[in-house]
């Protein structure tokens, strides 16, 4: 994904009205008539891989260029625990040499741009420099995706306009991902965490990409990566999917083959269908989940309305879609729209700071890779959307709330197998980002949890058991 399309366009107006499906769970009202959310620690759901973004198509060259202290401030505000919104994985572009585009916005070189060349470890500078930064501030993880192979692999020749990768060139592909997983350890110490096949299959553009259909897929990861990773030791994770909607419906070939099967580790899609849907054949096998890419083409919505949309839809796929990852596009964009978290204007060197970034760091920067979701009501009130998640190992614990009202809105809460000391709010709402407010003491009865009007609330506390 790079630039709107008529398609895309009619895709992203489908996600301000998706229809959330919420976990199984009507609250029950104490006598007094009061609401009740139930959080149960025993009842354990998908475990947590993290929070992502991008700064593919040079939008890391972009941020890196800006002066300081823009540049460190930004950065602290998608990766800092403490002062951001603490997004836990990076995804990145796997360079084809492309021509389409220009310097602030394209295509990166491919470490081998022709069939007749070495490997190449340069070109990819501003990528790199975002990983390590994000490192710094507590991001572990770094997942790479393939837009299109180089044009000498496909049937086009090029790397725009879809194509497709030629079946002789299947070996030399499988290589070509091997070298680049195993190149970046290498030649610039970072491990590569994951790499995608294949960035939107089923989606020919003017920018970089490249068509699959699900018996490519089966064929080339059994036949050929599978073999070729096995031999040269590649520790990468496979993901396969990345369709533009979220559907599971491409890699069910692969799935159904038990060679195939056993070297996908993560099924993806985008969501820019607006779906909510669940993934079964995934789940029978065992597969992680994630969302990879979503945004939107309208002009930026800095506010609460954009905010709590994209929230809402993250719970969406947390429940129903029962996602491991879930994804934004651009952390940082030069774009006035929302692609991205953060707009940057490159003239004058300033940034603006959406609302969106704050709601998604209510999930991003307390539930950490590792953590599991756990049992909650999920409706405790009407246009209220409470989600909760534990480390089993420490005993700390988030419950994260959105309040779609427009007006003040309680409810008790309920903790069925462990109990808590205090419980932490974070709050983002109109006028508060990630703000923390005075702790809740937990005693014998359930607390009475205020929500703000429009807003999004974490809480969080070490469980005693």
């Amino acid at each position: 994904m790079i630039k709107p399309t008529p398609q895309r366009a009619l895709w992203s107006l489908l996600i301000g009205v998706i229809l959330l499906a919420g976990l199984a769970g009507t609250s029950l009202a104490q006598d007094d008539g009061t609401p009740v959310a139930h959080i149960d620690w025993t009842t354990q759901y998908q475990e947590i891989d993290g929070f992502g973004l991008s700064g593919a198509f040079k939008q890391a060259d972009n941020l890196m260029a800006l002066p300081e202290p823009q540049r460190t401030e930004i950065l602290d505000l998608l990766f800092s625990q403490t002062e951001g919104a603490g997004f836990s994985i990076v995804r990145n572009l796997v360079g084809d040499s492309g021509t389409w585009g220009n310097e602030i916005d394209g295509p990166l070189p491919s470490i081998r741009p022709t069939e007749d060349s070495d490997y190449v470890w340069t070109g990819d500078e501003g990528q790199i420099w975002f990983m390590r930064e994000a490192e710094q501030r507590g991001t572990t993880r770094f997942v790479s995706t393939v837009w299109s192979p180089p044009a000498w692999m496909k049937d086009n020749n090029s790397v725009i306009d879809g194509g497709s990768l030629l079946p002789d060139y299947y070996q030399a592909y499988a290589d070509y991902l091997a070298t680049y997983c195993n190149g970046y350890a290498e030649q610039h110490g970072i491990d590569i965490y994951a790499i995608s096949l294949a960035n939107e299959p089923d989606f020919s553009a003017g920018y970089s990409s490249a068509l699959w259909s699900g018996d490519n897929f089966r064929d080339f990861v059994r036949d050929y990566l599978a073999p070729t990773f096995d031999a040269l030791d590649v520790q990468c994770k496979v993901i396969v999917g990345e369709t533009s909607g979220w559907k599971e419906n491409i890699v069910r070939s692969a799935l159904s083959d038990p060679a195939a099967a056993a070297r996908i580790d993560i099924v993806a899609a985008h969501a820019y269908d607006g779906g909510i849907r669940e993934f079964p054949l995934s789940y029978e096998m065992g597969k992680r989940i994630w969302q990879t890419e979503v945004s939107d083409f309208h002009p930026t919505d800095p506010t609460m309305k954009s905010g709590l949309r994209w929230a809402k839809m993250l719970h969406g796929h947390l429940t129903t879609g029962q996602a491991n990852a879930w994804f934004y596009w651009w952390g940082m964009t030069y774009k006035d729209n929302e692609e991205a978290l953060i707009n940057m204007n490159l003239d004058d060197q300033t940034y603006l700071v959406n609302k969106r970034l704050w709601t998604l760091g209510n999930y991003a920067r307390f539930v950490r890779p590792g953590w599991y979701r756990i049992e909650a009501t999920a409706h405790p009130v009407p246009k209220v959307y409470v989600t909760a998640y534990h480390d089993p190992i420490t005993g700390d614990f988030a419950i994260v709330v959105i309040n779609d009202n427009e007006a003040e809105t309680q409810f008790e809460l309920a903790l069925d197998g462990f109990s808590t000391a205090e419980l932490v709010p974070y709050r983002t709402s109109a006028t508060e980002d990630l703000a923390q407010l005075a702790s809740i003491q937990v005693g014998e009865a359930a607390p009475l949890i205020t929500l703000a009007p429009q807003s999004i609330t974490t809480l969080v506390g070490t469980a005693i058991q």
